[in-house]
């Protein structure tokens, strides 16, 4: 059996390719929420669900990200934050979010 081991030339020529190729989100099918559904969804939801419905458009984070929110995580009136999508990066950086009554 044969086998092809790309060199580095071809690995990011076929990047550069898929990254030109890239289409959008709603390209792909998804929608976005309107203000009405949400609502209606948030209505019939459990309390769970409406509570992350809340915390997302409260914080404008992302589901993974409010999945990692805790209580241990408030410290001197704040929620503190690292966002998973850039927690590797060198320069990742706590966000904190003031905790208030709508919070």
């Amino acid at each position: 059996m044969e086998q092809h081991r790309p060199n580095r030339a071809e690995v990011f020529n076929e990047a550069k390719t898929y990254k030109d190729q890239r289409i959008s989100a709603p390209a792909l099918g998804r929608k976005r929420y309107t203000a009405e559904g949400l609502k209606a969804i948030r209505e019939k939801a459990p309390v769970w669900l409406q509570n992350a419905i809340d915390l997302a458009l409260i914080t404008t984070q992302r589901r993974t990200d409010i999945l990692d929110m805790r209580f241990d995580g408030v410290r001197d009136g704040y929620l503190y934050l690292v966002q998973k999508k850039t927690a590797k990066a060198s320069d990742a950086a706590w966000i904190r979010f003031r905790v208030t009554p709508e919070l």
